[in-house]
């Protein structure tokens, strides 16, 4: 009976912070974009994977909870969704400057 009742509070635990994680997304998405910006005007081009792993302790210290929850596979996956926003920001910047 004990192991049941810790099973159940371990996996409503998990289930709180899959749901905090999940509401704080959009929050980590927006962290994101700076952290990479930060990391290209830190680290300059073609440091790929040196600005990764310094996004990635960012992240670790910045969500630690988070962190703990997700891989670094999935987070280096959000980095690359984060570029591609970047790279659309960026785009759309140039247009509108190149339109003046």
């Amino acid at each position: 009976m004990e192991i049941l009742i810790i099973c159940l509070a371990s996996l409503i635990a998990a289930l709180v912070v899959f749901i905090a994680i999940r509401s704080r997304k959009i929050t980590i998405t927006d962290w994101l974009l700076l952290a990479v910006s930060e990391a290209e005007r830190q680290l300059g081009s073609g440091t790929g994977q040196q600005k990764l792993k310094k996004v990635y302790l960012w992240f670790t210290e910045r969500f630690p909870v988070a962190s703990y929850f997700v891989s670094f596979d999935i987070f280096s996956a959000w980095v690359d969704k984060a570029l591609e926003i970047m790279e659309r920001i960026l785009e759309s910047k140039e247009n509108c400057n190149g339109e003046n």
